[in-house]
This record gives C-alpha cells, structure tokens and sequence, in this order.
C-alpha cells in the first residue's frame, strides 16, 4: 500500500509541473499578444498626434479670417 500511495505521489508531482508548464506557456502567449495590442496602439495614437500637430500648424488664428456677417 505504501508503494502504490508513493507512487501517486510521484505520478501527482510531475502532472502537477507538467500543469505548471502548460499554464505559464498560456500565460506567456497571452502576454505576447497584448504586448502586440499595445504597440499596435502605441503607433496608431503616435499617427493621431501627428495628425492633431498637423492641422493645429495649418489652422490660421481667427484673427486673420475675414468675418462674415449675415
């Protein structure tokens, strides 16, 4: 009996770390894809800043706009 119970303890340790393996390999991946998420992001709201630059440089104050009256 106490062979049989030592050996689910070693059969039990090792499926134990074969988990452990699996779920940081899960764990890993996912982190991998929100670090892609996150540059994908990063370049999209450099290009909106940009843009934002853009049209503040090519705005003319409104003092320099003719009025229109009605």
């Amino acid at each position: 009996m106490r062979t049989r119970m030592d050996d689910l303890q070693d059969r039990l340790s090792a499926l134990a770390e074969k988990q452990n393996r699996y779920l940081q390999d899960l764990a890993v991946e996912e982190l991998g894809r929100q670090k892609e998420r996150i540059e994908t992001y990063q370049v999209q709201a450099r290009f909106e800043l940009a843009a934002i630059y853009d049209k503040a440089a090519n705005e003319k104050p409104a003092k320099d706009k003719p009025e229109t009256k009605p």
